[in-house]
């Protein structure tokens, strides 16, 4: 689910279906025909002829697998293919600050036992690979937020001799670089990020596990960098 003043409310469903929140009920707008593959109910909305719906891996025939997102310009659907890295890819998150500026973030299985951080940019005319250096180990990113094309923050969990860590990856407009939260004392992992509009305040969420048994978990809460 989306929305903001301008846009109205946007939201997708399992099968791909696009819903607009008009005059007090959802109005159904879209309904995917012959794309393949899931709707992850992920949505970014800008206006009401800026819509943007992700969807998950697409099985092609070759059994490879595609990321896919969904344009939405008011009348019409365009549907783009994502460049992606080898390996199989998995799409997290959608957003952006603006129509030429979205992104996409989620993880690549690089081997049998490893993954790493994905993220692909839209200019307003493509889309471009954009993957944050690798760490080495498994690592992922959950969310995405910015609020400018020099200031986006993205979000997820990496392994570090064999504890889940909180990640957290800024883009300045050129690069990646990984940013060193504070140091806890428990398992944790980030889920989601937000940026307040106007300001250049971050706020991340997720949940921390007791160590050894991560089985029970608190609201993890993380704050940047007004």
């Amino acid at each position: 689910m989306s929305g903001n003043k301008e846009s109205g409310i946007w939201a997708a469903d399992a099968g791909g279906n696009l819903y607009h929140w008009v005059s007090g009920a959802w109005t159904l707008v879209y309904t995917p025909s012959g794309i393949g593959g899931d709707s992850l109910g992920y949505v970014v909305a800008f206006s009401p002829t800026e819509v943007w719906e992700l969807w998950d891996t697409y099985h092609r025939r070759d059994g490879t697998l595609a990321v896919k997102a969904i344009h939405w310009n008011g009348t019409q659907a365009r549907v783009y293919t994502l460049p992606a890295d080898p390996g199989t890819t998995l799409p997290y998150a959608i957003g952006g600050d603006s129509p030429s500026d979205i992104w996409v973030v989620g993880r690549t299985n690089v081997s049998h036992n490893g993954t790493k951080s994905y993220a692909v940019h839209f200019d307003g005319k493509t889309w471009s690979l954009q993957d944050p250096p690798y760490h080495g180990g498994n690592h992922e990113l959950n969310a995405i937020a910015a609020t400018s094309p020099t200031d986006v923050w993205a979000v997820g969990s990496t392994w570090v001799a064999g504890v889940r860590e909180p990640l957290e990856e800024h883009w300045n407009g050129t690069r990646w670089t990984k940013h060193e939260g504070p140091d806890l004392t428990t398992a944790a992992e980030l889920l989601g990020v937000t940026a307040i509009p106007g300001t250049s305040d971050f706020w991340a969420i997720g949940a921390s596990f007791p160590r050894p048994n991560q089985e029970f978990f608190k609201t993890l809460a993380l704050h940047c960098c007004g």
